[in-house]
């Protein structure tokens, strides 16, 4: 009876034990949820103490391990199915260059193409990719067994690495997870808040952020993090390129020779991490692989063999391949490379007899899909659906994207300023130099009558001089500072930023108009700034004119025809995408028919008629005619009709003036002096602006007229443009 007593006692105490530590372990649980809810709330005040801060790393490597653990729940619920079906590609000039071909990818395995140089294995990647259309034929779908499938996203990566050299790997990854915000390109994860009700979301930024790091790790980049890609080695650039694409979470990854110009350590490397992704992920991965070792070969599931004719030769399991060829009498010798076995059977070193039977026979296999739940690969089917706000905010991170870039390239600012600096030191040398008597002075006064008389009694050389005058030849120069410094530069730089949009694009990263807008913003900081500098020094450099309205006249001036210049930039780089020697060529050749026309060479009402209409097309003209008006124009030169008096010349020739006119009347029988001056005063009483108006012909209504000849053009080439960059951007 004690003894059974004693037991009953001891189950008792065991109970309020246990019933003790249940108690506990719901309290201590309840706090740390509301611990992590505080950290992860983004309207809580930050702290700078350590141990908060090492509390908030805790609660999101806490966070991130329920994520996983979710993750890891859906890769075998999620496999995905990419199939394509007797797909064929032809040039313009029906050159085949894909020929039947007949596949399959599928989640979880990682899949080699291999084949010779030419025989259409980047081609095949882009039709499944959707950037070749015109001259394809065929069908290409991906399955899935899960009934939310509803969306595809497609990855194409091409074998050169198309990346901004000025940023750094972080940066860009920080970037592309700003962007995959507002595509809908959230991670799936993110999007579905009630799927696990012990998961507790993170905050957009946060989530960037720890996704950045989660990928940098992964991918093992973390010591070049902070490095700028131009200083990065070839396989940390590859690497970084798929990391980008990774950010935008895709169903079918397609990577254009990834191990070509790495070493075999890095090659190894990169592809032991690719089959590590595929294993741990719901995504299908596929690359082209140029002669891979046997180690590197063995990291490869499936194996898909084309041909030097475009045809499919084997399309099944690596570890199979050997048996399959050898059932066609075809054995691998001992000790010879697997790859280099079917890469000489595909080029033909066989005969072509037997690539016609191997392809007679990957012909006849049926491709079966067993999936109930299938989706179209389309064109622009993702983008589509994406809202207006959506777009600003893509165009917002674009913005600061293409601003950084901006800024630390050397020659938009560094170059521009060393530029700068020289012509005005250049200037303030000439400004001490002695002006010529008829710098800033109007045709119309008596003054300038009496330098008629010194000057030869001939107007045109007055004409001539007054133009090449000090003040004349500033201004002509600060327009065409404005033209060259905002043309050149935009020239050499946007081609080569234009294939990082081509690729981002194509991936549906973003929209054209995002882009557009973006890069068009981002650039006017330094295409307007150093012409503003430059027209400021001028202004003050020069006479000014009175009226402080000329001065803001002429800034609009300077900034329309930066603009112009800028779009007559974008218009030729875009056209020669990726070609910088070819933009620089055409840029420079506007400035031949720019400055004869400009009216500085050959005055324009001295061009026969027909070549007058062609004039407007001339930023110089335009430019040049406007700010002569402003500085010139608008009554600055008062009519002055004193009457000119013999007397008023001995000033120059001296009082024996009047005795050699007098006995010059005596003895010839030229006119008197007097009449002669009388009738200059007559000519004088006739002319009512400046010299340098005269000179060009210019009325001050031309101000406006050419004011929206530049505008106009400004419009006409911005949209230009953006059509340009829309058939670039186009699916061939």
């Amino acid at each position: 009876m004690n003894d059974n007593g004693h037991g009953i006692v001891e189950n008792h105490s065991l109970c309020f034990l246990f019933f003790i530590c249940f108690i506990l372990n719901e309290l201590i649980n309840k706090t740390t949820g509301a611990m992590e809810h505080i950290l992860i709330d983004p309207q809580s005040s930050s702290s700078s103490s350590m141990k908060k801060d090492q509390n908030e790393i805790q609660s999101l490597k806490m966070n991130q391990m329920n994520i996983d653990k979710i993750e890891n729940k859906k890769i075998d619920n999620e496999a995905i199915h990419f199939y394509w079906k007797n797909l064929s590609y032809k040039t313009v000039k029906n050159k085949i260059l894909v020929n039947n071909l007949s596949g399959h990818l599928q989640s979880g395995y990682l899949t080699a193409i291999l084949g010779p140089s030419g025989s259409g294995k980047t081609t095949l990647f882009e039709c499944l990719a959707k950037r070749r259309i015109k001259g394809m034929t065929g069908q290409t779908w991906v399955s899935s067994s899960i009934s939310d499938f509803k969306e595809v996203r497609i990855i194409y990566n091409p074998q050169k690495d198309f990346l901004f050299s000025v940023l750094s790997i972080r940066e860009n990854l920080n970037y592309a997870c700003q962007l995959q915000r507002y595509c809908g390109r959230n991670i799936d994860i993110l999007n579905d808040n009630t799927m696990h009700g012990d998961v507790k979301l993170l905050d957009a930024s946060k989530y960037d952020y720890h996704k950045v790091e989660e990928i940098i790790d992964q991918l093992g980049l973390t010591q070049c993090a902070d490095v700028r890609v131009r200083n990065c080695s070839g396989g940390q650039k590859k690497r970084l390129s798929i990391a980008l694409e990774l950010i935008f979470s895709p169903n079918v990854l397609l990577l254009d020779e990834p191990t070509t110009g790495l070493d075999s350590v890095s090659s190894l490397q990169l592809v032991q991490l690719l089959k590590t992704m595929v294993k741990n992920n719901p995504i299908i991965i596929c690359a082209t692989i140029h002669q891979p070792s046997a180690k590197l070969f063995s990291y490869f599931d499936d194996l898909y063999v084309i041909s030097t004719f475009g045809t499919c030769i084997y399309r099944g399991p690596g570890s199979q391949v050997l048996d399959h060829f050898q059932s066609f009498g075809l054995n691998c010798p001992v000790f010879h490379n697997i790859s280099d076995f079917v890469l000489e059977i595909a080029s033909g070193l066989h005969g072509d007899e037997i690539i016609y039977k191997l392809t007679d026979a990957e012909a006849s296999k049926e491709l079966i899909d067993q999936n109930k739940y299938r989706v179209n690969v389309n064109v622009d089917r993702a983008l589509s659906k994406e809202m207006a706000f959506d777009q600003i905010q893509s165009s917002w991170a674009l913005f600061k994207r293409s601003s950084l870039i901006s800024y630390r390239e050397p020659f938009n600012y560094a170059l521009r300023s060393f530029g700068l600096l020289m012509l005005m030191a250049v200037r303030l040398i000439l400004k001490n130099r002695q002006t010529t008597l008829i710098d800033n002075e109007c045709f119309n006064s008596t003054r300038f009558a009496k330098k008629f008389i010194e000057m030869g009694s001939n107007p045109e050389n007055y004409k001539i001089t007054a133009f090449l005058s000090r003040d004349i030849i500033l201004l002509i120069t600060s327009v065409m500072f404005t033209v060259i410094i905002s043309l050149v530069p935009s020239l050499m730089l946007f081609p080569l930023e234009l294939s990082v949009f081509i690729k981002e694009h194509s991936n549906k990263w973003y929209t054209r108009w995002s882009y557009y807008i973006a890069k068009s913003c981002s650039d006017i900081p330094a295409t307007l700034l150093f012409p503003l500098i430059y027209a400021v020094f001028t202004w003050f450099l020069v006479e000014s004119p009175p009226g402080i309205w000329r001065f803001f006249v002429y800034i609009a001036l300077i900034v329309s025809t930066s603009l112009l210049s800028h779009s007559f930039a974008m218009v030729i780089s875009i056209h020669f995408i990726n070609n910088t020697i070819a933009s620089l060529i055409c840029g420079a050749m506007l400035f031949v028919p720019f400055f004869i026309f400009s009216g500085f060479v050959i005055p324009v009402n001295k061009l026969p008629y027909y070549v007058r209409p062609f004039t407007y097309l001339s930023v110089y003209k335009l430019s040049i005619e406007a700010v002569l008006i402003i500085f010139y124009g608008f009554g600055r030169c008062n009519p002055d009709h004193t009457a000119l008096k013999l007397s008023d010349f001995t000033a120059y020739f001296g009082p024996s003036i009047m005795n050699i006119t007098s006995c010059m009347e005596e003895l010839t029988s030229l006119p008197p002096v007097q009449y002669i001056i009388d009738g200059f005063n007559s000519e004088i009483k006739t002319i009512n602006q400046s010299i340098i108006l005269s000179r060009f012909d210019l009325d001050n209504i031309d101000l406006f007229i050419n004011f929206g000849f530049i505008i106009g053009y400004t419009i006409i080439l911005r949209v230009l443009a953006y059509i340009i960059l829309m058939s670039k951007s186009i699916a061939k």
